[in-house]
């Protein structure tokens, strides 16, 4: 039955951080767009209608597009001009048009995280899904040469925030993460030494889907494995069998997608495609038991978790699409004609 899943639903959840108690199982009929990007090996989502991205931005299913073609950065973020300091837009290394940003740590640098707002139309449905598509490629600066070193960065998702949704419904609190405030789903990024398929000179390198969230003994792994925190810690991090491990100098297309629950009932779920093939699929999720506890932005960090890295690292993005279906990688365009021209059009 690959349109439906069976979950445990009418918990009765607490709004408090104990969540507990009392459940019977039936099966939710997945919204429609809950079912796209399920199939195996490559999905095409929305970004399949558009050659090289050109008319995407105007899809009534698109929230957002950064592509870097106005020689600047256009989204709007909230934090400050982190993006704008660690950006250098380049015609050197672009993906699909003439452009691309491209960030570079320097030794000791950690980075930033940034947000961007969410439009309230993002927020108009009953089973509301929230999609981010990058491009992402990394230089050799990723390999630490000693790989006893571990490298972690931070990557993007979308968030409800901890005290500052009450813009969206009344509601304001802070604190745990309990239902009634905070959740994210998004991506990060590991290396450590590692001798099995897919190390690169002794070493792994690749990227995976996190979330925090009240609940997180209820998820359930569909695609990929579950590593649930010990509490107090409210993570739980998911893992590709068999993990994709990223070749360095190579574009590459991440997605992270969010599917909102019912109030106070596990039927959420979190997703991650890498090159439009699903790594992780995790459900049983109660992000929220109040309906207020809507998601309000979507992350697009750049953010170095290990301090004092001895080398340079650069990391290039590209095509970076917000939206409430499934985008899938961009729809190759022909030799001829290639998006730096098809771009005009939009």
């Amino acid at each position: 039955m690959d349109r439906l899943f069976a979950v445990v639903a009418s918990l009765l959840l607490a709004t408090g951080a104990s969540g507990a108690a009392a459940s019977k199982t039936t099966e939710i009929a997945l919204p429609p767009n809950w079912n796209e990007g399920l199939a195996p090996g490559v999905n095409v989502g929305i970004a399949g209608q558009y050659a090289g991205d050109a008319g995407l931005a105007k899809d009534p299913d698109v929230f957002a597009v950064e592509d870097f073609e106005a020689g600047r950065v256009t989204l709007a973020y909230t934090e400050g001009d982190a993006w704008d300091a660690m950006i250098r837009v380049t015609t050197s290394t672009p993906h699909g048009g003439a452009s691309s940003g491209e960030i570079t740590w320097q030794q000791g640098d950690n980075g930033g995280a940034n947000r961007y707002w969410l439009p309230k139309k993002a927020l108009a449905a009953d089973h509301p899904a929230y999609f981010l598509r990058a491009y992402r490629r990394f230089d050799r600066g990723f390999f630490p040469g000693d790989v006893s070193k571990k490298v972690g960065l931070k990557g993007m998702g979308i968030c409800c925030l901890a005290a500052k949704f009450d813009g969206r419904g009344g509601v304001k609190s802070g604190g745990a993460c309990d239902g009634t405030n905070w959740y994210t789903v998004e991506d990060q990024f590991v290396g450590y030494a590692g001798n099995g398929a897919g190390n690169q000179d002794g070493y792994y390198w690749f990227g995976h889907l996190y979330s925090y969230e009240p609940f997180p003994d209820k998820a359930v792994a569909k695609v990929g494995e579950l590593k649930i925190n010990d509490p107090p810690t409210t993570r739980w991090s998911s893992y590709a069998e068999p993990k994709k491990f990223i070749t360095y100098d190579t574009w590459n297309c991440y997605e992270v997608g969010l599917y909102l629950n019912t109030p106070g009932k596990p039927d959420g779920e979190a997703r991650y495609w890498i090159d439009g093939e699903l790594q992780s699929r995790v459900t049983g999720i109660c992000f929220r038991t109040v309906p207020q506890a809507l998601p309000e932005i979507a992350t697009l960090n750049l953010y170095r978790t290990t301090e004092n890295f001895p080398q340079k690292m650069t990391l290039w993005m590209d095509d970076i699409v917000i939206a409430r279906r499934y985008i899938g990688p961009m729809k190759v365009v022909p030799a001829k004609g290639k998006k730096a021209a098809t771009k005009k059009a939009k």
